[in-house]
């Protein structure tokens, strides 16, 4: 298990560990086979890997370091004049091949149609943005994200992927499926994971083209897994209280997009079944209910006794502990 080194004394005599764990975002199926590629890692064939780390204060949630961007083995490309580290995200126009198979990508062909993505983008934007403005009070003062994302090519055009295949995050507006009534699809790949050769120059990133409600959570969301968090949800003190009492299949129908009742369990069983054990993460650290990395699952989903005790409806953004394990890793004075 590799040591996750702790951080500088920015809260007294803090001995950090928190226990970090891959993950995929919600709802990933791949129309083509790779070694441990999009399938494989939604039925949960590819090995976990563990890193620890964490706090003596609670369950701080939880980013798979091996996929951080602090750990990537080119690291050095990303970095900037000002010591920052800089994701170059880009947004699909036009459909490419190996994005999910039952995805309906948006395309964007005539002048208004761009308009309205370049809309949509600046929206991503504003929402993506809020993780690199995280800041917390150290002992040496007040320490900056060392994360951020440029949106933009040099003459101030937002970047198309089309253009920028290798970005480090590449988006694809999606929309409702008719044939299969499944809802757009909404996930991203996590950390580093969308720099592997095999996924280079498709989407790592999905994001609805309407931007009805629940839309900042949901790029919130998505941007959490592409810096390598995983779902708060799979933290077993609420898969052990609450999953026997959750329609699965009807959550990730309604909710998820699934394309059918064995796409939704494969879901469930992945993405949202607490799989974290002892010694992985210690039973007595508490669930971050209002982690914008936990699924918004309402009362309806669970057993009528359940519905109070179970239903997440708290995560509507980045919360104090999803920015501490942030700055954990991405704080500028944070371990290198």
């Amino acid at each position: 298990m590799a040591a996750f080194p702790a951080p500088d004394r920015f809260s007294g005599e803090l001995i950090v560990r928190i226990f970090l764990i891959a993950a995929l975002a919600v709802g990933l199926f791949s129309a083509q086979a790779h070694a441990c590629g999009l399938d494989e890692m939604v039925r949960g064939h590819c090995p976990l890997i563990e890193s620890e780390a964490s706090d003596p204060d609670g369950f701080r949630g939880a980013i798979e370091l091996a996929r951080s961007w602090r750990e990537w083995p080119q690291r050095d490309t990303l970095l900037t004049d000002n010591g920052r580290w800089q994701l170059n995200v880009c947004a699909y126009q036009t459909k490419v091949t190996g994005e999910a198979t039952h995805a309906v990508i948006a395309e964007f062909t005539d002048d208004k149609a761009r308009r309205k993505w370049e809309s949509r983008l600046k929206t991503v934007r504003r929402h993506a943005t809020k993780w690199q403005e995280i800041t917390q009070d150290g002992i040496n003062g007040v320490r900056q994200s060392r994360i951020v994302f440029n949106f933009y090519k040099a003459d101030g055009a937002f970047r198309r992927c089309e253009e920028h295949p290798t970005d480090h995050v590449r988006i694809a507006f999606t929309e409702r499926n008719e044939t299969t009534k499944s809802g757009p699809l909404r996930a991203a790949l996590t950390g580093t994971l969308s720099m592997r050769p095999d996924i280079v120059g498709t989407p790592s990133m999905w994001l609805p083209l309407s931007q009805t409600g629940g839309f900042k959570r949901t790029v919130q969301h998505e941007f959490g897994h592409a810096l390598g968090f995983v779902h708060e949800t799979k933290h077993p003190t609420w898969a052990s209280k609450c999953y026997d009492h959750f329609s699965a299949t009807k959550f990730a129908m309604k909710a998820l997009g699934a394309k059918d009742e064995a796409s939704a369990q494969m879901i469930v069983d992945s993405q949202l079944k607490g799989t974290l054990k002892e010694p992985q993460v210690e039973m007595t650290k508490e669930f971050d209910d209002r982690s914008v990395m936990a699924y918004r699952v309402g009362a309806r989903f669970f057993d009528n006794d359940k519905g109070a005790e179970c239903a997440l409806t708290k995560g509507a953004k980045i919360s104090d502990d999803d920015e501490y394990t942030f700055m954990l890793v991405y704080g500028m004075d944070a371990p290198n």
